[in-house]
């Protein structure tokens, strides 16, 4: 999410120059803020490098590949130990 866009020509322009046009999508979600969808990790890595090198007022949100994947067990006896539960198994 791009904040504070004063030309979008400027913004379009720089990520041009960094990522092809096809692996990118830029919305205005209001006047002066638009969001970026890039179609892999590397453009999305490549898209950050080009906000923070203009100087774009940005923020993200976590990166899909690179977020925890988080579980829940359920229906475990209570004396079950932690440690145990998340050991990996012997192959």
């Amino acid at each position: 999410m791009v904040d504070n866009i004063k030309s979008y020509e400027n913004l379009y322009g720089e990520l041009i120059n960094q990522i092809s046009e096809e692996n990118f999508q830029v919305k205005f979600t209001k006047d002066t803020t638009a969001k970026i969808n890039c179609s892999n990790s590397e453009n999305y890595r490549k898209a950050i490098n080009v906000l923070q090198n203009n100087n774009f007022s940005f923020h993200t949100y976590e990166n899909e590949q690179s977020r925890p994947i988080r579980v829940m067990a359920k229906n475990l006896h209570y004396s079950c130990k932690p440690e145990n539960i998340v050991k990996k198994p012997k192959r």
